[in-house]
């Protein structure tokens, strides 16, 4: 198993609720001009693409796939990629970081959101998947290196779960007060209810 560093790059990251509404955000955006990436297999690590970002700085693209995260660059050519699982988890257990009574497995790692902050100083890729109770890592945009990432809590609160095992939905639009704020919403997956993120919500991302 991988070690985890949580704070290694960044520092420690947390999600706040700033908003929960009570109906569904409509977003639309216009479709990018991301060619056809049918033809890449990874024959190591071979798993269908989940999401796909473009970042607009470089025209870098950014793949989610089950277990991993893989960068290209404007002309689809692999620049670098990153394993996200599996781990050691269990639908009743928190982070790594908390004790558990139950026993921890190795599970697969699902992506369910991958987004770009456009921070002036420091962009970043978010991207959450369905391990922790569907945690979310940002890494600097870029190569993408193993042990280059943070964890975004808090650990042990439901404003930290964002991804579900079923539909997610997930985007970075203005919020209360002009913040950049995370949009997002999912369906309940049976996971013990003290564990399952709010159906619908808002939240921003600070730096602790």
């Amino acid at each position: 198993m991988r070690k985890i560093r949580p704070f290694q790059l960044f520092g420690s990251y947390i999600f706040c609720f700033i908003l929960t509404v009570e109906k569904p955000c409509i977003y639309a955006s216009k479709p990018s001009d991301v060619r056809n990436l049918i033809g890449f297999v990874d024959h190591i690590h071979p798993s269908p693409f989940q999401r796909i970002v473009v970042y607009n700085g470089s025209r870098d693209v950014y793949v989610s796939a089950r277990n991993s995260l893989y960068h290209f660059d404007e002309n689809l050519n692999v620049q670098s990629k990153v394993s996200t699982g599996p781990e050691l988890d269990n639908p009743d257990c928190l982070h790594p970081s908390y004790p558990c009574d139950n026993k921890r497995v190795m599970s697969d790692n699902d992506n369910k959101v991958l987004e770009i902050i456009y921070d002036p100083h420091l962009p970043m890729l978010l991207s959450c998947g369905t391990l922790y109770q569907g945690l979310c890592q940002v890494r600097p945009i870029g190569k993408l290196v193993s042990d280059r990432f943070s964890w975004v809590g808090p650990f042990n609160e439901s404003v930290g779960f964002t991804a579900g095992k079923n539909s997610t939905v997930a985007f970075f639009a203005p919020g209360y007060g002009g913040q950049t704020s995370l949009y997002s919403a999912s369906t309940y997956d049976d996971r013990p209810l003290e564990y399952s993120p709010a159906s619908v919500s808002s939240k921003v991302l600070v730096r602790k």
